[in-house]
C-alpha cells in the first residue's frame, strides 16, 4: 500500500527521469571525450610523422651528396654528421672517438 501512494509514484518518476538524464549526459560526454582523445592522438601522430619524414628527407639528400669515395681530407674530418643537432653530433664524435682518446687528450692524465 506504502508504493501505491502518488508521492511514491511522483518519487518514482523523477528518479527515473535523472537517471535516465545521468545515462543520456555520460553516452554524450564519453562520445565527445573519445572524440576529442582520438584528434589530439591523430594532431600528434601527424606532427611526429612529419618529424621522421624531415629527418629522412635531409638523410637521404645529404646521402646523395656525398661522393661513394670519400677523399682523405674528408676521412681525416671524422664522421659527417651534418643532419643531426649539434649536440648530438658532438656526442657521437666523442662516443666514436672512444675513451683512449679522451684520455689523451686530458691534460691532467698521468
Amino acid at each position: 500500500m506504502l508504493f501505491h501512494s502518488i508521492r511514491w509514484r511522483i518519487a518514482v518518476s523523477y528518479v527515473a527521469l535523472i537517471l535516465l538524464a545521468m545515462v543520456g549526459l555520460a553516452v554524450y560526454l564519453s562520445a565527445l571525450m573519445r572524440d576529442a582523445h582520438l584528434d589530439d592522438l591523430e594532431a600528434q601522430l601527424t606532427t611526429e610523422a612529419g618529424t621522421i619524414g624531415d629527418a629522412l628527407t635531409r638523410m637521404v639528400r645529404w646521402n646523395l651528396s656525398v661522393s661513394t669515395r670519400p677523399t682523405a681530407p674528408a676521412l681525416a674530418q671524422g664522421p659527417a654528421w651534418g643532419w643531426l643537432s649539434p649536440s648530438t653530433s658532438s656526442r657521437l664524435t666523442k662516443d666514436a672517438s672512444g675513451p683512449k682518446a679522451e684520455k689523451a687528450k686530458s691534460p691532467h692524465s698521468t
